[in-house]
């Protein structure tokens, strides 16, 4: 079925019809190449959203998001599976919708799989990652993690260049200093 929405038509279909079609694309040749076309879309309507999910757009991109949040949760599942690269900036990018959706259990599995190999990324991925690890921590609550990441992110903190991260690094590292209470 077509529908109209602001942001432009969404097609919708049953489950058994989305079942076939998958299982169609599951054996045609190209289906690597399908997938990663896929996420890559995603990452980059995510990448689009950053700086006005932060402001006056907000409830706008919020509501876009929210169309695609299944697309968007496929494309970070393919990331991980085939190339985690992109993986701590696409996590910090959409933290802010996920949060506001009070939907951070996935977001947390996430990051979690991806903290054993924080050490093998280039700082700014590391700093993105434990961004993530201690806010995503904070906000389920989940201390001794948010600890954590405050103390790996603490020490990161001097060799930040983007003054954005560096700020929102600066932000994580007051937000958890209360529960080790240092105030």
């Amino acid at each position: 079925q077509l529908d109209r929405a602001e942001h432009g038509p969404r097609l919708r279909m049953l489950e058994t019809i989305r079942e076939f079609v998958a299982e169609r694309l599951g054996a045609r040749p190209d289906v690597t190449e399908v997938a990663r076309r896929h996420a890559s879309y995603y990452r980059a309507l995510a990448e689009r959203a950053d700086r006005p999910l932060r402001g006056v757009g907000q409830g706008e991109w919020a509501e876009r998001l929210q169309a695609e949040a299944g697309n968007l949760a496929a494309a970070v599942r393919w990331y991980l599976a085939h190339d985690r690269e992109p993986l701590p900036h696409l996590l910090r990018v959409l933290w802010l919708f996920w949060e506001l959706r009070d939907d951070l259990g996935e977001v947390r599995s996430w990051v979690g799989q991806l903290l054993p190999t924080a050490d093998t990324l280039d700082p700014q991925a590391r700093a993105e990652l434990l961004w993530t690890a201690a806010v995503t921590a904070v906000e389920v609550g989940d201390d001794p993690a948010a600890l954590s990441a405050r103390q790996r992110l603490g020490a990161l903190l001097d060799g930040i260049d983007d003054p954005f991260l560096r700020a929102l690094c600066q932000l994580a590292l007051a937000w958890t200093s209360t529960i080790g209470e240092d105030l």
